[in-house]
């Protein structure tokens, strides 16, 4: 990853931290300082669990942010003793540190640490009980902790993942059906993306596993579940029907969501849009900010018509 996209990364992720959005995406980890070299045992397990469960992807670990309070700043460290303390935690290879960087935010210091995981499964040593011969486990992620990896983890780690496509949106609409059916969907949201594969391996997208979260300043959120791909006519290395996308090469493509929902009346609509491959690999989150086109009306858009 060349640093600008990892300052991109960094900054969509320090914005959903200072505007409090919930951050789902299981790749990135947030710390509001450095874990203490006392506690180095539980950072390390923590960190297998999110390399072991990500399959192969990089993970991010942001110093100096905080999900309750956002950008607090990362206090002085030396990176390279830190690192030796976790790595020291692992048996036999631990999470590569591809890249360090410290980016200034709000004119506060965030380190950035990017993790490669193709090594795994990651294996922790564990300090002797009275009475037990346990003295290794691999962790898994759950939610934001770690436990220990069930058999159907290790398969999961074991089995080669299709890595999810990078996605860049182009532009986006929310807008309100005028249809005068009630059991209609009133509430209509294209996503025009530009995908691109990780490797050679074609990448299938099933629809019933896309969704897109619109947030409004209301609180009461729209969940579109009902989602379905297209792309135009023009473009010869994707193929979407009814079911999903198989995605061969670079392309652009159309995620529409559709929900039955109160019409959202907010001058910024929030929008996360997650893919799923069907290896079940880590998702593509894709994050936008739509604006109201104009005063009470029922259109919200990003980016422009002609890209």
């Amino acid at each position: 990853m060349n640093l600008m996209k990892l300052e991109k990364w960094v900054r969509d992720v320090c914005d959903r931290a200072k505007a409090k959005q919930h951050l789902e995406d299981s790749l990135v980890e947030l710390k509001r300082d450095w874990p203490p070299n006392a506690a180095a045992a539980r950072a390390a397990r923590q960190l297998a669990g999110q390399a072991n469960a990500a399959r192969g992807a990089d993970i991010l670990w942001l110093i100096g942010v905080d999900e309750k309070s956002g950008v607090v700043g990362a206090p002085n460290a030396e990176t390279a003793t830190w690192w030796r303390t976790i790595r020291g935690v692992f048996d036999d290879g631990a999470p590569i540190l591809l890249q360090e960087h410290v980016f200034t935010v709000d004119d506060k210091a965030v380190v950035a640490l990017l993790f490669g995981t193709e090594g795994a499964p990651f294996v922790i040593k564990v300090p002797k009980l009275d009475g037990s011969d346990i003295d290794r486990e691999v962790p898994w992620r759950l939610a934001t902790g770690a436990v220990s990896a069930r058999r159907a983890d290790l398969i999961r780690v074991l089995s080669r993942a299709v890595a999810a496509p990078d996605a860049e949106l182009l532009r986006g609409s929310v807008r309100l059906s005028q249809s005068a059916v009630t059991s209609d969907p009133n509430v209509i949201i294209d996503l025009v993306m530009f995908l691109t594969p990780r490797d050679t391996s074609p990448v299938v997208l099933p629809a019933h596993k896309a969704s897109i979260l619109i947030q409004r300043d209301s609180g009461l959120d729209i969940l579109c579940t009902k989602c379905r791909f297209t792309v135009g006519a023009d473009e010869t290395l994707a193929r979407a029907s009814a079911s999903g996308l198989t995605l061969d090469g670079a392309c652009r493509v159309t995620l529409r969501g559709l929900a039955n929902a109160a019409p959202p009346s907010s001058h910024e609509l929030r929008v996360t849009a997650t893919l799923v491959p069907a290896s079940d690999a880590t998702a593509t989150i894709v994050h936008a900010v739509l604006a109201m086109e104009r005063q009470g009306a029922a259109a919200w858009t990003y980016g422009r018509e002609d890209v």
